[in-house]
C-alpha cells in the first residue's frame, strides 16, 4: 500500500510539472531538460503510453479516455515530440511511445 502511496505521489508531481510546461506552452527541448523535469517526462509519457496501449488492446474505453484525458495526452505528447524523437534515436527503436503516438493521431488537432 506504501508503495502504491510513492508511485501516486510521484505521478501527481509529475502531472504537475508536466502541466506547468503545457501553461506556460513550452517545447521540451531533449539538449535542455533540468534534472527536476525529466524523471516527470519519463513518467508521464510511460503512463500515458500504458493507457494508449490498453486502450489499443481494448481493456480502455476509447471515448472514455479520450474524453478524460485526451486533451492532456495530446498536449503532453505535442509538448516531448522534440524529446521522443530524440530518445528514439538515442535507443535506435522507433517504436518507443508509439502507442501514444497512435492515439494521438486520433485526437482532434
Amino acid at each position: 500500500m506504501l508503495g502504491q502511496t510513492k508511485t501516486l505521489e510521484h505521478l501527481a508531481r509529475a502531472d504537475f510539472l508536466i502541466n506547468q510546461a503545457i501553461s506556460k506552452n513550452i517545447t521540451i527541448d531533449p539538449s535542455q531538460v533540468s534534472p527536476e523535469l525529466e524523471p516527470a517526462i519519463f513518467l508521464m509519457l510511460n503512463y500515458y503510453e500504458d493507457l494508449c496501449a490498453w486502450h489499443a488492446e481494448g481493456v480502455i474505453d476509447g471515448p472514455m479516455l479520450k474524453h478524460l484525458r485526451g486533451g492532456l495526452i495530446k498536449k503532453t505528447f505535442d509538448l516531448c515530440k522534440p524529446y521522443i524523437d530524440d530518445y528514439r534515436a538515442k535507443q535506435g527503436r522507433d517504436e518507443i511511445y508509439l502507442k501514444l503516438e497512435q492515439f494521438t493521431k486520433t485526437l482532434s488537432p
